[in-house]
């Protein structure tokens, strides 16, 4: 089997760089699933922690990701032509393709992404500021919200700002006899990262912790008044100011 050359290999990871990184793209802005393998090798907690402004984020992350993957092509190209190891190389390959993909099909299958049509814009302040791209995080928790015996849902969305990081909301859908209707935004912090997020007794509880390296845990609750998401010193004790600011 005659080896790659080094720019040979160079070209196959820049061409599937354009072909993952376009799929990348398509599943953040769908709110679909991205596996924990498909997410590491992408290097993404690397390109969250660029903060890249919201006008340059999506031809931002494409340069990026197609970059990744030229690079890997050139790193792979070059240990096959100073090892003679190429079978083990492309192996492992395989092994973390396939491992991969596996996740992806496995993930998307269980995985409900938020929809436009399920859930409509919660604020009109996403309408003031249509420009501004925002994404659902991945994290949702179901109940009632508002004693009508009917299943609400919670769940956060954030958004990258070239000046604060990324910012995390708190929205809910509640559900009625013409389906969800959205709740104004609630804004939960800048650079904290959320771990949970659950609903008992009518209130929202989001555990979320002050670094990404931290091991203790802050708690936000909300409850709703009036229709309106209000941010709660506790699990039963709402106060008195909500919040839609972005």
């Amino acid at each position: 089997m005659k080896k790659l050359s080094l720019f040979e290999a160079s070209i196959i990871g820049f061409l599937s760089g354009v072909v993952i990184a376009t799929y990348l793209i398509f599943i953040t802005s769908t709110s679909g699933f991205i596996g924990n393998i498909l997410g590491l090798i992408s290097l993404r907690p690397l390109l969250d922690k660029i903060h890249l402004p919201d006008s340059q984020l999506l031809i931002g992350s494409f340069i990026f990701f197609v970059l990744v993957y030229t690079l890997y092509g050139a790193l792979i190209g070059l240990l096959i032509h100073i090892t003679n190891k190429t079978k083990i190389i492309l192996s492992l390959l395989a092994v973390v393709i396939i491992g991969g993909g596996t996740e992806q099909i496995t993930g998307m299958m269980s995985h409900t992404p938020i929809s436009n049509e399920i859930y409509p814009q919660t604020a009109a302040v996403i309408k003031s500021f249509s420009n501004v791209t925002k994404q659902y995080f991945g994290t949702e928790a179901t109940g009632d919200l508002n004693a009508d015996r009917r299943e609400d849902v919670a769940f956060l969305i954030h958004r990258n700002d070239s000046d604060r990081g990324t910012l995390y909301y708190l929205a809910a859908a509640l559900d009625n006899e013409n389906g969800k209707s959205g709740t104004n935004l609630l804004f939960l912090g800048n650079n904290v990262f959320p771990t949970h997020i659950a609903i008992a007794s009518s209130t929202i509880i989001v555990d979320y912790a002050q670094s990404k390296n931290s091991t203790s845990t802050k708690q936000f609750y909300a409850r709703l008044i009036n229709d309106a998401l209000t941010e709660a010193h506790s699990a039963t004790t709402p106060t008195a100011t909500t919040t839609d600011s972005i």
